[in-house]
């Protein structure tokens, strides 16, 4: 039983440090990839009107 509250509590850790680094990643490849997505949602609808 100990054992079992022992990983409880690292994966309680492991998930509170993961959230952040998700939302900086997520933030950074957005900033990254933005332009490019809009360019070529921009030349799909163009091709299709």
């Amino acid at each position: 039983m100990v054992i079992g509250v022992l990983l409880g509590i690292v994966g309680a850790a492991v998930c509170i440090i993961n959230y952040p680094l998700y939302k900086m990643l997520l933030k950074k490849g957005k900033e990254k990839y933005a332009f490019e997505i809009l360019e070529l949602a921009k030349e799909i609808t163009g091709e299709a009107q």
